[in-house]
């Protein structure tokens, strides 16, 4: 949901890798020949010496998986290992779901990105900055729809059911998330109550004073709303739209954005440190951060949409591939990072590979590839990073990792 810190922007850059790779059959074989072998080791190695629990990496190169493993543990008390298999929230990367959701519906003819979002909803997004301006679905999917994330999102959106947890871990969730007991809205009654003047969670500064189009401010709200979107258009739940239209034909049987549709022996506790785990929580606005997935099956995803970009993928048309990848700005709006640019919520980075990082409390991941090198690498973490009092000393394991999953993405 948040989107990592500026020092997780710095270690993107140094991501110049990221992804995996996996064919629809889920019919793949790893390669553990000798660098194989020697990766592992050194990753295990950094991984000894450090303070992290649990991760998984994936990298993809020469047209299939290279590296698919996991290391330490997705949950300290029980002894279980962290492994391609673990299912665990991944956090903004998330909202790379809801562009290829976006773009799986304007290939199915319901709306495009220059539909008005006033048009599709059952209510009216109103703000006294728009005047004669309007909202688009392609001012959503590139964060320039002038919708902000104000303190009223941060406050009313995050939920625990753990009301018997206790300690460190809870009191974090209460200083980060002002978390909640008990179940959250429906993704569209709350953002209803978000965005309708009426609503008990409407403040103007749920908007800013731009007119849109012009300027760039990265949104939770606004990439939950471009996925209720298709939900009110669609007529079924977004997490079923995605499930019939994403998941399934991809094969991606341990992903699902409700918990409780999953294995619940592959979830990974989350932690704020090893000695202090975190409460499961859930999101109102659960489309912008709140998919729980795995690896291998991200990998598979990422396989896909590479493919695609190549036109020899039958999961989309090439156009459409070509619409959720391709760069929106020929000059980038307000605000944004000067080198980077935008597709349909798959950004570009400087360093020209596209894909999204992300970070919930006790999670962080990184997810991408190269169009040009035709490689690409993942990284999820179960525990919490940039807020950490070893943070530090965290980064500089992850840098480490990072630089070693480069030289083998590269084949240095």
């Amino acid at each position: 949901m948040k989107l990592a810190n500026k020092v997780l922007q710095l270690i993107l850059i140094l991501f110049i890798l990221s992804s995996t790779s996996c064919n629809t059959k889920r019919e793949y074989e790893l390669n553990k020949d000798e660098n194989y072998r020697h990766l592992t080791s050194n990753i295990q190695s950094i991984y000894g010496d450090s303070l992290l629990t649990g991760f998984g990496i994936g990298v993809i190169k020469n047209g299939k998986i290279a590296f698919l493993e996991g290391f330490g543990l997705a949950n300290i008390k029980q002894e279980k290992s962290y492994t391609p298999h673990t299912i665990q929230n991944i956090g903004s990367v998330s909202k790379l779901i809801i562009g290829v959701a976006v773009v799986k519906a304007i290939e199915m003819g319901l709306f495009n990105l220059d539909s008005n979002i006033n048009d599709l909803l059952p209510f009216e997004v109103s703000h006294r900055y728009l005047k004669d301006s309007r909202i688009t679905v392609r001012h959503l999917v590139t964060h320039t729809s002038t919708i902000n994330d104000s303190e009223m999102f941060w406050n009313n959106t995050y939920f625990t059911k753990d009301t018997l947890h206790s300690g460190l871990g809870l009191e974090y969730l209460k200083e980060t998330l002002n978390i909640n007991y008990g179940k959250p809205l429906t993704l569209g009654s709350f953002l209803k109550e978000y965005f309708s003047p009426s609503g008990q969670f409407y403040s103007p500064q749920n908007f800013n004073a731009s007119r849109s189009g012009f300027r760039y401010k990265f949104t939770n709200a606004g990439s939950s709303l471009a996925a209720y979107i298709i939900e009110n258009v669609s007529g079924i739940p977004f997490h079923e739209f995605c499930k019939q239209h994403i998941f399934d034909p991809m094969k991606m049987n341990n992903t699902s954005w409700v918990k409780e549709n999953l294995n619940q022996k592959l979830i990974a506790t989350l932690y704020l440190t090893k000695e202090y785990p975190l409460p499961q929580y859930n999101s109102a606005s659960y489309p912008d951060g709140g998919l729980n997935t795995t690896i291998e099956d991200m990998t598979l995803l990422l396989f896909e949409i590479m493919k695609g970009y190549r036109g020899t993928s039958k999961f989309m048309k090439y156009e459409s591939f070509q619409l959720l990848l391709n760069k929106q700005f020929t000059n980038g709006p307000a605000n944004m990072d000067v080198g980077t640019n935008t597709g349909v919520f798959w950004d570009w980075s400087v360093d020209g590979r596209i894909g999204h990082n992300g970070g919930d409390p006790g999670t962080f991941t990184m997810f991408g590839f190269d169009p040009v090198r035709n490689t690409g690498s993942i990284l999820f973490i179960n525990q919490e990073i940039y807020n950490s009092k070893e943070r530090k000393q965290l980064l500089s394991n992850i840098q480490k990792i990072i630089g070693l999953m480069n030289k083998f993405e590269k084949g240095l």
